[in-house]
Parts: C-alpha cells; structure tokens; sequence
C-alpha cells in the first residue's frame, strides 16, 4: 500500500504537547517497541518486519543514525542502559545486547544463560540503580543479568510478568497475578501491593508509583521509605474505561452534558462530557451464568466476543430517556432500566432468547423499542417508576436488527436487519406496514440511524459491501450526518445524503473498527465508540 502503510514514531514535548519529529519510512508493519538514549538524544525502535529491525535515530532531526536485524523472533521490549550504554532487547526465546557506535550498531551478544536458567520468552526489561539488566519472563520469574550472562534467577509471580519498573534503591515488578513487588537490587523481596487486577505498565516518579492494568486504569500509590516502600501504599484511581472484548452501547443524557457507555467487559460506565472524567460504573451482572451460556450456545443468540464473560455480563445497546432512566440490553436477552444518578437496576424485563441489539426511547419517552438477534423488535412501555410493560411484537426481519428509530410522532419506528431490510411498523400494534416505503416517504424521524434509506443512500462508496458501514447518526435538527465503518472513520455528510457523488469529509481518531456514533442533542458534539479499541471519542463540531 506504499509508503503512506509505514507505521510512524512520533517523538512529542511533554511540557508544549508539540511534536518534535515523526520518523517514518525505515520501519515496517508495527512498531512493537521504543526506548530513550539517557541524555534523550536518540532513540531506538523495533519493527515489526520478518527481521524485526533495530534501528537508532535523532531525537532533533528524525535522521537514521544506524539499523540492525535482530531475528526472526519477534522482540517485545527494548532497554538502553544508562550506565553502560549497551542496548537490550527481549522477546520470543531471546534476549540480546547491543552497542551503538558511530558507524551504526555492533555485533549482537545474545544472552548466556549457562545452569541457571534457559532460553525463553522475556516480556520487558528494566535496569537497576547499579546497572544490571533484570528481564521479566512468561513462566514469572526475574533474570537478572551481569553484562550478557546471568547471574541469578528469583521466581516472582504466579503468571507472566508483564512490567518491571527502577525505583530509587529498589526495584519494582508486576504481573499477571494482579500483584506489584517490590525487590532489593540482590533480588530480595521488601514488600507487595495487592492492586486486584492483571499489571500491564509500570512507573516511577519520585514517591509515586502508577500502575497500568488490564482492566483498563491507571492507579497510583503514594510509596513510604525505600526499606518498605509498598507499606501505607494508598491508592488513587487517576482514571478507568472499557477494556475487554468490544465497547458498543452509547447514548447521551437529554442535556448533552453525561454519556453512558457499555460492551462486552461486564462494565456499564457514565462520563462527564464537560469534565472529559468517569462520574462512576457498574458491572451488568454480578453472576457468570453457565446457564446464559448454555442458552446462547444452544441457541446462537449471543453476539461474538473475545471477553471471557457469559451473555449476561456484555450490553451492546442503550439509550438515555428524559424521565432520568437509562435503559440497556444485555446478550442473554434483558432489558434494563436505570436510574441515570446511581446506575441502580429500577426495573427490567426478559425480553428475548437471544442478544438485544438496540435499545431506543420513542420523543415522549413512554415507550421502548428494543431490536434483538432474534429478528424481532419488541415495543414497551416504560411506567414513571421504571417498570417494563410489553406493548406488541414486531415480526418480518429475517435477520437480527442492526438499527431502530421511532418517527417523530411516537406511532410507528423503522428497523434495519443484517439482511439488509428496511421494514416499517406500527408500534401499537407491531403490523408491519408493507407499503412503508411509500406511507413514510415524507415521514420526519425523531432519529435516523439506519445505514438503509433515501436520505442515506450517498454514504456507500463503489464496491463496499454491507458490512462496510457500522453506524450513522443524524444530528438532531437534520442538517448533519456522521458515518462510523470498518476502517476506523468518521465521514460527515450534509443530511440528506442522496447523491451517489455526496461529497463529505473524513476523521481519524479510532485504532479500530467504529460500533457506535452520537451527536449531543444540542449538535456542538459529535461522540464515537471503537469496538476493539474500547474508546469513546469526543469531537467539536465546527
């Protein structure tokens, strides 16, 4: 795909948020890893091309300073040292060492691992106060190096090490197993802090050390003296997010001043939009059901998912009503009513077998459409204290429904299906109308986020397929429409969007497919959920 597939490196000032370099075009596919000279000069990177080059280059000017072939294995982690100058790279069953000379990089020194240890996969890398290299490794244990031999070998963790960070006389470890150690530069354990969740990154700046987990925060502790530093360790959460499987629901409060947002993690968040921060979360469901399970199997109503948690744990679908309720669905079929304050359970509902794909208030906020895997949309009526009513049944999707949207009467919605149908019925009493094409045609709609219809028909490009295009949204006073697809764009459209030839201009923020788009009631803000990046994006619209 040319030079414009080369991944880059860009190098920011902390202090500005300026950029200083971008280097491009040495690197292929990936950069998988990135390390500082220490006067911060030059620095190293890894592709991740079949040699998975080491190349060194000018912090200043971007310039090439010299590159080198580590292997055929892939390398995860890269350390240049401040005491010795040597540069240490690690990854699949190896670890080796580097010098930088002026004339570009010397021969490799691989690891010697004489009776102590053996050749294995080592996760990351870090450096002690005095200079020896200390490597993480899959089965949990901590190599410490002297030069390119080892010396010693401690068993740290239960599961994989995944960090390793230099304290001022200490050095810190974390893991898998949910637990940061603390070690004397000989490898004797001084303290241990519980932080209840897989340890991805770690750091240190001064007393305060953050943690990365996989669970998606960053938490710090304030650290006591360097004998004990893990004891009084208090925490604070800086900030928390999606972080398994894939992120789809989004709906914003009728204020435009709060977001709601879930997906496959077990996790229901609400966000400040003014504030850009988490006001507070909830989990789905607090119980795996193997019963969920077995049901979703049997039946293939849950939706795919690489998360490791049962149907009744993921929400893919939601919506904000203006009677201070929030309403979601969950893969096993129910629906949810929420107070919008405490996220707490007011009401709920077995709705279907099979996942609930879309959840939508009708303008009054009386009522809930709800789209499911089953091919069936379901209408509802929500009473003032938040209890579910069933109001009809609507029949006729050959598909799961992928979009809903009430007219801006109340009386009828429209649904999308995975088969590409655009159908039309009555709410009351779920008839579908078969001529809707024709009855609707100067219908207004309360929302339009069907990827089907007259006023949509611009948004496809030549030669993509139905699956191309995952969501779209309309702004509310019908001017403007966002298009979310499989590439990681956002495309605005003036709405309608008829023309084939419909010209619209495209944004990049997400490093994944696009599930979910809202644009804030008053229009000034344009929101966007990736799927496997777990991320909502906000955007000014100008």
């Amino acid at each position: 795909r040319g030079r414009r597939a080369l991944p880059a490196v860009h190098i920011w000032d902390i202090a500005t948020g300026e950029a200083v370099a971008v280097i491009k075009g040495t690197l292929k596919r990936q950069v998988t890893a990135l390390a500082f000279s220490p006067d911060s000069k030059q620095l190293v990177a890894v592709g991740k091309d079949n040699n998975h080059t080491l190349a060194a280059f000018s912090v200043a000017t971007g310039e090439l300073i010299g590159k080198v072939a580590t292997g055929t294995d892939p390398v995860f982690a890269v350390k240049w040292s401040a005491k010795t100058g040597l540069i240490t790279t690690s990854g699949v069953k190896h670890c080796s060492f580097w010098q930088l000379g002026s004339r570009g990089f010397g021969r490799q020194k691989k690891a010697l691992y004489g009776s102590k240890g053996k050749r294995c996969t080592q996760l990351c890398l870090a450096e002690t106060p005095g200079g020896r290299v200390w490597s993480g490794t899959l089965q949990g244990e901590i190599y410490m190096f002297r030069g390119n031999r080892l010396f010693a070998v401690k068993k740290a963790h239960s599961g994989h090490i995944t960090a390793l960070a230099t304290g001022p006389e200490y050095m810190v470890s974390g893991g898998k197993d949910g637990n940061v150690h603390f070690w004397t530069v000989r490898g004797e354990n001084i303290g241990t802090i519980a932080v209840g969740a897989p340890v991805r990154a770690l750091n240190i700046s001064g007393n305060t050390l953050a943690v990365g987990t996989g669970k998606g925060q960053v938490v710090t502790f304030s650290l006591g003296e360097a004998a004990a530093p893990s004891e009084g360790a208090e925490a604070t959460v800086v900030t928390s997010g999606h972080f398994d499987g894939e992120t789809w629901a989004l709906a914003t409060n009728p204020d435009g001043n709060m977001a709601v947002t879930a997906g496959d993690d077990n996790m229901i968040a609400l966000w400040s939009l003014d504030d850009n921060k988490l006001i507070t979360t909830r989990v789905v469901d607090a119980t795996d059901s193997a019963k969920a399970r077995h049901r979703a199997k049997k039946k293939g109503g849950g939706r795919s998912t690489m998360a490791d948690t049962a149907p009744n744990q993921c929400c893919r679908a939601a919506d904000w009503g203006m009677g201070g309720f929030i309403v979601v669905g969950t893969n096993d079929g129910k629906v949810l009513v929420l107070d919008e304050a405490t996220l707490e359970t007011v009401g709920e509902a077995q709705v279907a077998d099979q996942a609930i794909t879309v959840v939508k208030f009708d303008p009054g906020c009386e009522f809930v459409a709800v789209g499911s895997a089953d091919s069936h949309a379901y209408i509802y009526r929500c009473t003032v204290d938040g209890a579910l009513e069933k109001v009809s049944t609507c029949r006729g999707n050959s598909s799961y429904i992928t979009h809903l949207d009430w007219d801006e009467t109340g009386l009828a919605v429209q649904t999308c299906s995975g088969a590409y149908e655009l159908l039309y019925y009555t709410a009351e009493t779920g008839e579908q109308e078969t001529h809707g094409g024709t009855l609707y045609r100067d219908e207004t709609w309360a929302t339009w986020t069907s990827t089907l219809g007259w006023p949509v028909q611009g948004i496809w490009y030549k030669c993509s397929k139905g699956s191309d295009i995952n969501c779209v949204d309309r702004n509310l006073d019908g001017t403007l429409l966002a298009v979310g697809d499989d590439r990681g764009r956002i495309r605005l459209f003036r709405y309608p969007a008829c023309d084939p030839e419909a010209k619209s201009s495209a944004f990049r923020g997400h490093a994944s497919h696009l599930t979910n788009l809202r644009f804030t009631p008053g229009g000034e803000t344009l929101l966007s959920v990736g799927g496997n990046d777990n991320t909502m994006l906000k955007w000014t619209v100008a």
